[in-house]
């Protein structure tokens, strides 16, 4: 399970120019994007369609 949702995550950051890197294994799976202000964007997007994330690391706000 965990490598299929990877293999999706993966293809569709390849479609996105803001993301940066997507890393992790299993279920637990990291996406860099290239800046807080998107990072910003997409935690609010996720939380109106009910998903839940968390920012981390050196450069959050």
């Amino acid at each position: 399970m965990g490598k299929h949702f990877k293999k999706g995550v993966n293809s569709g950051a390849r479609k996105l120019s803001v993301i940066q890197e997507v890393r992790g294994s299993g279920l637990f799976i990291g996406v860099e994007l290239k800046s807080n202000r998107i990072t910003s964007k997409a935690k609010e997007g996720a939380f109106i369609r009910g998903v839940l994330v968390g920012q981390t690391g050196l450069k959050t706000t």
